[in-house]
Formats: C-alpha cells, structure tokens, sequence
C-alpha cells in the first residue's frame, strides 16, 4: 500500500500591514525595544523591595502583559491633543507640598518635633515636581498613549531623585540604576529646560553624584535647582563646579554638617557656584547656612530670600560671619528682598546705612522676634521711599523701637498714607495687645504689628505713621473677640484722620464704631469732620440686631452722611419689612450686593508678583470673611 501524501494546508495571509510608530523625539532603539519586550531588564521600585520591572510600569501597580491591550477602549480614541493637555494640566497640579505649608517648620517637625518653630517661614520655592517614575503609568497604558506621552516634552524636564525604600537606599548598584532612569527620562525633555529637586533625606543618589552622570548635555539645560540636603562634609563650590547659563531659580540649604566654603574664606575669596555663570538666575533663596554663604555671579538676581542665615554688619576678627555689604552690594537689579529669621552678631550696631538699593521694590521680614535686629536692619538697609515692607510674624513695632531706627522712623513718616486697615485679630501665642495695620497709598504699603500701650487699665493706640491724609479706613475685628479695639482707641485712631471720607466696619463692631464717631451731644467734635460714608460688611444681613441698625440711622441723621451702606456677598436681598425680625428696617439704611469680594485696594506691587510662591500679602477682610 503506497503511503499516503500528507494534505496540502493553506494559511491565509493577512493583508494587513503592520506599522511601527516612533514618536518624534523618542529614544529610537531604546525606545521601540521596551515598547515590544515586556520582559527586558528595567528598576522597579516597591516599599520594601528593589525589583528588575520596566521604566514605565507604575510603582504600584505590578505589569501584567494581558492588561495591556487597551485599543478598542473608548479613551483610546480620544485626540491627541486632549490627551496632552491632560497629561500637562496632572502635571503642573502636582506639587511636592501644598502652597498654604510651610517647608521649613515640617522639617523642623519632623525631625527634631519641635512645634515651636511654627513660624510660617516664607519662600518653600516650589514648583511641580516628578521623581523618574511619575509619568511611568502614562506611557505604559497603551501604545497610543505611550506615543503622545514622548511625544510631550514638557512631561519629561522635572526629576527628583525618589526614595528606594524607607531606609534610603540600600546597595551602590541603587544609585546607578536610579541614575539610569532619570537620564532617560530627562532625555525625553528634548532640548526644554530641566529642573531638579533634592528636598528629603534617603534619596536614591546624591546631587554631586546625579549630576556627574547627567552630564553637561543636561547640567547646561537646568533652570530650577531645589536642594535641601546635600552631601555631608562637601563644600557648596565644589558641588555646583559647572557653569549653568539657563539657571533661573535656585534654592539651597542643609541639613546637618554641611561646608558652605573651606573654613578661613572670606566671601571674596571665594569661588563662585557654576563657575561663576550665571547670567540668567533671578531666584535665589538660601536656607540653614549658619557658617558662611555661597557666593554667586549673578548680575540679573532680582529676587532674594534668607532664612536662618548668619551675617554681620561689621568685620571683625574674631567673627567669622560673612558681611551682609557684600552679599547684597553686587545685586544691582534686585528688586524684591526677604530676610527670615536671620541671626546677627550682637556686637553690631549700625547707626547709618551701608547697602543702597536702586531698584527695590519689595522688602519683606520675617521671624524678627528680637527687637535689637529689626532696629539694626532699618538702620543698616537704605530703604527707597518707593519700596513696600512687609513685616510678618515680627516683634510687634513700639514708640521705642521706631524712634530708636532712623530707618524706619524716615520710611514711615515720609509717605502720604491714605489708606488704613487696623485688624485686632488675637493670634495663637500673642498677646492681646498688638494689633495689625496695613498702611497704602496708590504706590506703596506697610504692614506691621503694633503694640498697644497700656494706661490705667485700658489700652491706647497710636499708631507710628501718619493718617492725617487717609481717606479711607476698614476696622476689621472678629465676632466674640477678646481683643477688640475699645471706644478710646477707636477715638483716638479717629482723631488723627481729619481727612477720613470712607469708613469701613464688621456688624458685630458697628456699634462701638458708632459711639466712638459720637458722644451724647451728637457727632464728637473734632473726630472725621469729613466723614460722607459708612460701610458695614456682613456675610448675613439679616442677622445685623435692630438696635445696632438703629445706631446707623441715628449716626447718618445727625452726621448729615451721604450713604451708611451693609454690603452682602450672597444670600436674599432683605426685604423693607421682615416678619421673623419683628420691627421694620430703616430707611436710612442702603443694602447692596457686593459682586466682588470687600477688601481694601492694595497698590499693584503688593499683590502683583511674577513667582507664585513669593511672600503674599493678605487683606485683614480676607482673613475675617474669607472661606
């Protein structure tokens, strides 16, 4: 029997083509081989656990290849420009801390508990951050997402080096693989400015060690650089040894045993960071450099922040702080200066100003409890008369203190105030005798703590700048507090303000605004003669007492004022009769609808601000009625 032909089997061929899609700036090789093997050699990072998965696997979620078929998914179809706009907008939300924290006391919290320090030190100096692996999931969805991903560099320009595991890292090969990972993905960026961030302690590599490996290729493009713990027992020059021409914002500090400079250098001596290039840097901020400060080239710097940093007003041999002169003398464009919280040689007294500002605008400090400094400051500083200060969390001003600060006592008596804002909010760990004042005119502001004098059982205010040309004051004052201004303050504070047209009040101090405006006899002489205007501001109109309304009238009556006014935000216009009230409104009282929230006109310097996270000023309205 003839053996038997084995059947012809026909395959059909598909007339499918298959493309292979590179994105435009993708790694070309690297890139098309992850995207087809799964299984390659790639860092995954656990809690516990260092693990060979792909770069682009999540940190949480563990790959699995049968989940990645995605394409008939309906967000698979969605344009390619909605995706990177959602892929951008995640990105600039995430922050490495949350604008209304503070930096600096979670750090002193956490690692030495200590609750004191909450101070609401300034400048954080922070921006959307993305450790390596943070945009992994995004480009591992599918191949369509993963191709609009690159093909976004702007995903791609922001690395902080990630915890490996709760301890740090735990083997030298860690390094090396992070390293690995974020020279990927920095490569993505393109040819866009990088950032980088070093903000907690344990990191995968250190920052001498990270930009070694990046190399001048990326070191060139950087344009922020956060660094707040740093190799231990390095100088500062030595680890920024490269020039840097993008730099725009830089912020450093240390935590513990950290050499700003070899020890025995005088700021001139020293060698400047990045080679001394750095022509574009505008942001500087430096923190926790109790021995000695890093000297930069910065001709462009307009923005300066300082905590926790020694200087001294005058050389001497057996100080070694660096002089404040020639910190700040070489910054001819600065414009906006914070000083937080800085220690100065007791054995400073300045008694004439050393350092001169051409083009400053915006001076802020911060964390001044000691008298003594504030009064040396002012006295060291040539403060322009255009220029706005803002005290914040300082020793409350005193009579003593400003006579005794030429500085402060010319800045103060120099401008043409027009506007007042006095708030008697108490504060957790102050006393109730200080109150806050904001002082403007269409230029310039002020804002301090005053301390209330105390006399025969009551307290007197009389504040240091003067008000005879205000025309506009808002007296904001919690409900219930124990702090409120009395009758003879309110008196006082009335009496220096001959010119005052408009007045503004809370409902629940409106009576005592109003005796304070009048005596028995009728409208107090001497006190606002040119008063047209009363505002009561309430968030529920409705909610103002019959005889705190019947003051209002009594007042407009007898002052011959133009308008008494209760502005609300919201809610139900009140009618002219209210049953639940009992009584009938006076007619001499007008209810307006405010469309925008009620505060005090700031000048444009004090709350236009290029960086988002420079110090804010705050109307005392915002801080009684806001959400």
């Amino acid at each position: 029997m003839p053996p038997r032909r084995r059947r012809r089997t026909t395959t059909a061929k598909s007339n499918k083509k298959t493309k292979t899609i590179t994105p435009p700036n993708a790694e070309s090789t690297h890139d098309d081989a992850e995207a087809r093997y799964g299984n390659k050699r790639r860092l995954y990072v656990g809690d516990e656990t260092l693990k060979y998965r792909r770069p682009e696997d999540s940190l949480v979620e563990p790959f699995n290849a049968a989940d990645r078929d995605s394409s008939n998914a309906p967000i698979h179809r969605m344009p390619p420009e909605v995706l990177k706009i959602i892929f951008e907008f995640s990105l600039a939300r995430r922050y490495r801390y949350g604008a209304e924290e503070d930096y600096y006391d979670n750090w002193m919290y956490y690692h030495y508990n200590d609750s004191s320090s909450n101070t609401g030190t300034v400048i954080p100096w922070m921006y959307p951050v993305t450790d390596p692996f943070h945009f992994i999931t995004i480009s591992a969805v599918c191949r369509y997402w993963r191709i609009i991903a690159l093909d976004t560099p702007a995903l791609w320009n922001n690395v902080a080096p990630a915890n490996v595991g709760p301890h740090g890292p735990r083997s030298r090969s860690d390094h090396k693989k992070f390293a690995s990972a974020a020279l990927t993905y920095l490569q993505r960026a393109g040819q866009r400015p990088v950032n980088l961030v070093v903000d907690r302690s344990g990191q995968a590599i250190d920052i001498e060690e990270l930009l070694g490996i990046l190399g001048p290729q990326i070191s060139s493009r950087l344009r922020e650089i956060h660094c707040h713990y740093l190799p231990k027992r390095r100088p500062i020059n030595a680890i920024f040894d490269f020039p840097a021409p993008s730099l725009e914002s830089l912020h450093l500090g240390h935590d513990v045993c950290v050499l700003s400079a070899f020890r025995g250098e005088t700021y001139a001596q020293r060698k400047p960071l990045f080679n001394g290039v750095t022509p574009r840097l505008r942001y500087l901020s430096l923190a926790h450099l109790e021995d000695v400060v890093p000297k930069l080239h910065a001709p462009s710097l307009t923005h300066l922040h300082l905590h926790l940093c020694s200087l001294t007003f005058t050389k001497s041999t057996w100080v070694t702080r660096d002089l404040a002169s020639d910190l700040l003398k070489d910054l001819p464009e600065l414009t906006d200066l914070s000083l937080s919280m800085i220690q100065f040689y007791s054995g400073d007294r300045p008694t004439h100003p050393e350092v001169h500002f051409g083009k400053l605008r915006r001076f802020t400090l911060h964390g001044m409890k000691d008298p003594n400094y504030i009064r040396r400051v002012m006295n060291y500083l040539a403060i322009p008369s255009d220029t706005s200060i803002l005290f914040r969390d300082c020793k409350p001003l005193t009579p003593e203190l400003v006579i005794g600060s030429q500085g402060l006592k010319d800045y103060l008596d120099r401008r043409p105030w027009t506007r007042a804002s006095i708030s008697s909010q108490p504060v957790a760990g102050r006393p109730v005798s200080h109150v806050s004042v904001i002082g403007t005119d269409d230029h310039v502001g002020v804002a301090f703590d005053w301390a209330r004098e105390h006399s025969s059982s009551e307290y007197r205010l009389r504040l240091p700048i003067p008000l005879s040309g205000a025309h506009e004051c808002w007296i904001m004052e919690p409900a219930d507090t124990p702090a409120a201004l009395s009758v003879g303050e309110l008196h006082v504070i009335f009496r220096s303000m001959a010119g005052l047209r408009t007045l503004v009040v809370c409902p629940w101090n409106a009576h005592t605004v109003v005796d304070a405006l009048s005596d028995e006899a009728g409208p107090a002489p001497g006190v606002c003669p040119n008063l047209t205007e009363l505002r009561v501001i309430a968030k529920n109109p409705s909610s103002i007492p019959a005889n705190t309304l019947n003051a209002l009238a009594a007042l407009k009556r007898s002052r011959v004022l133009e308008r008494v006014v209760v502005c609300y935000p919201s809610g139900p216009h009140p009618g002219a009769e209210d049953p639940e009230r009992g009584f009938c409104l006076p007619i001499e009282v007008e209810y307006v609808h405010l469309e925008d929230p009620a505060e005090m006109e700031l000048p444009s310097v004090c709350k236009t601000e290029a960086h988002v996270f420079w110090p804010k000023w705050q109307n005392h309205a915002d801080v009684i009625f806001g959400e």
